[in-house]
Parts: C-alpha cells; sequence; structure tokens
C-alpha cells in the first residue's frame, strides 16, 4: 500500500508540473492580423490600387514560422517528444478540405478553358497534381503564368513543403539538446544562405523562377522560426524596446509597400523580400496586451475574417478566375457574383467542412509515468 501510495503521489506531481507548463496562447491578434492582410491581396487581385498585395504572404510565411515552431517546442517540452503522425494528421484537417473543394471547383473551369495562357501549357491533370502534391510553386518557376485558377496556390506549397521538413529538423535539434540559443544560430545560419544564395541567381535566372522557388523563399519562414526561439531563450527580449510608435511605424511601411511595389520587382528579389519579412517580425513583437494596435488588430470583424482566412485565400482566385472566363463583361453585376459567391463559399466551407474536422484534431497526451517502485 505504501510503495502503491508513493507511486500515486509520484505521478499526480509529475503529471501536475507538466500540466503547469505553458502552452502555446491563442492570440487573436494574430488572427486580426490575416484578417485585415487576405484583404490586401484580395485587393491586389481584384485590381484595386494595391498592387503590392503580394507582400501579405510573405507575412503569413513569417506568421506560419513562428507559430508552427512554437507549437512545436512547445510539445517538445511538455512531453518531451514530438508526434509527427499527430503534427501531420493535423496539419490535413486543417488545410486539406479548402484546398480539395477548391481544386473540384477548378477542375470544370480548366477542362473548358484548356489552352487558355493563364495554364502555361499544362494539362489541368498536370495542374491537379501540381497543387494537391504542394509542387504548385515549382510549377510557377517552370511556366510563368501557369496553373491557371489554381495559380495563387504556390504560396500554400511552399508553406507545406515547410510543415513537411521542419519537424524532422527540429527533432535533430532536440536530439542534441541544443539550447534555443543554439538553435538561434542555426536558424540565423539559415537565413543568411537564404538571402546570400538568392542574390548570387539574381544575376543568372529570371526574376520570376526566383519569385517562386522555395529556396528563394524560405527566409521569412525561418525568421518566424528565430523569432520562436527567441521568444523560448528569452520571452521579454521579443518585445524589449519596442515602443508603441516601432508597431505603427512597421504597420505603415507594409500597407505603403502594398499599394506601391509591383510583383516581380527585381528590387524586392535581390533582398527586399527579406526586409519585408523582418519589418513583419517587428510587428509581430510589438503587439504588447493592452497597446492601442493590438486592440484595433482584436476586433471581431479582424478576427473572423482571420479564421477563415484561410479557405478565402483558396477560393477568391478560383472564383475570380472562373466568373471572368464565363463572364467577359466587367460589370457591377459580375462583381457582385464574384464577391458573392466567394463569401458563399467560404463561410460554408468553414462552418460545414473545416471547423468540424479542425474539432477533430488530435492533442498532445502526458507521457505514461511509470512506478517508482517498478
Amino acid at each position: 500500500m505504501a510503495e502503491k501510495s508513493l507511486s500515486g503521489s509520484a505521478e499526480t506531481k509529475t503529471r501536475a508540473a507538466m500540466s503547469a507548463t505553458p502552452k502555446l496562447a491563442y492570440r487573436p491578434e494574430f488572427d486580426g492580423i490575416r484578417g485585415f492582410f487576405v484583404l490586401v491581396i484580395l485587393g491586389c487581385h481584384y485590381g484595386l490600387p494595391a498592387k503590392g498585395g503580394w507582400l501579405a504572404v510573405d507575412m503569413f510565411f513569417v506568421l506560419s514560422g513562428y507559430l508552427i515552431t512554437s507549437l512545436l517546442t512547445t510539445e517538445q517540452r511538455r512531453t518531451g517528444r514530438l508526434n509527427l503522425k499527430r503534427f501531420y494528421r493535423n496539419r490535413a484537417y486543417r488545410l486539406a478540405p479548402a484546398l480539395l473543394i477548391g481544386t473540384a471547383l477548378a477542375v470544370p473551369v480548366m477542362v473548358a478553358f484548356p489552352d487558355d495562357p493563364m495554364m502555361g501549357g499544362f494539362s489541368p491533370t498536370e495542374v491537379v497534381l501540381a497543387v494537391l502534391g504542394y509542387a504548385a510553386n515549382w510549377f510557377n518557376v517552370i511556366s510563368q503564368p501557369a496553373l491557371g485558377p489554381l495559380k495563387h496556390t504556390w504560396s500554400l506549397s511552399i508553406e507545406e513543403q515547410f510543415y513537411l521538413l521542419w519537424p524532422l529538423v527540429l527533432i535533430f535539434f532536440f536530439r542534441r539538446s541544443w539550447s534555443p540559443r543554439r538553435r538561434m544560430q542555426w536558424c540565423g545560419v539559415a537565413i543568411l544562405v537564404v538571402v546570400v544564395s538568392r542574390l548570387a541567381l539574381f544575376f543568372v535566372l529570371p526574376h520570376d523562377q526566383l519569385w517562386f522557388a522555395t529556396t528563394s523563399r524560405a527566409d521569412a519562414l525561418m525568421i518566424g522560426a528565430f523569432m520562436a526561439f527567441l521568444h523560448e531563450a528569452r520571452p521579454a527580449a521579443v518585445t524589449a524596446g519596442f515602443r508603441p510608435w516601432v508597431g505603427w511605424t512597421a504597420v505603415g511601411l507594409l500597407l505603403v509597400g502594398s499599394v506601391t511595389i509591383p510583383e516581380y520587382s527585381p528590387s524586392m528579389v535581390a533582398g527586399g523580400l527579406t526586409l519585408i519579412a523582418l519589418v513583419t517580425a517587428v510587428l509581430l513583437a510589438s503587439l504588447v496586451e493592452g497597446r492601442l494596435l493590438t486592440r484595433l488588430l482584436t476586433w471581431r470583424v479582424w478576427i473572423a475574417i482571420g479564421r477563415v482566412s484561410y479557405g478565402l485565400y483558396v477560393y477568391h482566385f478560383v472564383v475570380l478566375y472562373s466568373v471572368r472566363r464565363f463572364d467577359p463583361d466587367p460589370s457591377p453585376r459580375r462583381w457582385a457574383m464574384i464577391i458573392g459567391l466567394t463569401a458563399l463559399l467560404t463561410v460554408g466551407s468553414w462552418f460545414l467542412v473545416e471547423k468540424p474536422l479542425a474539432r477533430r484534431k488530435a492533442k498532445p497526451r502526458l507521457p505514461k509515468i511509470e512506478s517508482v517502485t517498478s
């Protein structure tokens, strides 16, 4: 009885200690950022004065790098390991439904207009395989434009490639018991390699090829990961010294860029992409609870749009492309149809498919505690 009591007491204390380990807290302002800047992307594609709306993609890269790295390092601290099967399954539950629906909706349009220049010479079958195989960005490297109504999925492919490979890199770090500071150093090296190699290829390859290559856009993801390691090593350092005006300045720079910087700009390929990612990192680090900027980003409208931003991004271009092909007259009626169908698809997909499946995501389990008398 004494042994059993001792075992139970040790198990209870150990589990309590592990449960007390901080979990990855929900940051509503991050949803606010998604909500605001996904509308900037839509404005760019809809022909509004936001020709630089593409830079929001790099902002999402930084955010993904930060959140995924924080999620995985938190799991490592809580459970002592990474469950790759659970991680990949959860990513599939979150990302696959909208992408499958968007791809299915695009197929009839591609079949109806197989010779459209936007297809880049690829068949509908090749486009579907590229998108569902998360290789769309490399098809855009081969031919530009490419993939027709699914051209915009190139950024999703880059993120998914990161989701597939980055957990394996982290396992390598964890098994060597590298400190967050050591991980930051290696992240810094990786960022430098991407920047230098992109600059070297800038004088050799066409700029649009570098624009879509994972090897040229990985610096934004790694800057996000660097922030996560910095937050783990020195939580106060992420916001230390960042006064409120710093965050507002970052927002201003990003908004000005959204209006002025054209896509495929040589200056962006040469180094501007990295600067955008760094400005985004500064913005994220400036979002301190209680500040006006943070409160504005947590308005319900931005959070609501942010939560459905993934589906909105997937569906909007499919609808835009399709309606334009079947109704070339740029009338108010056509724009009402584009906006209405996009909203209907986004909201319906979220409540009927994406949200129900997201509830099925598996949560980390605490490891089994062996009896101290065994």
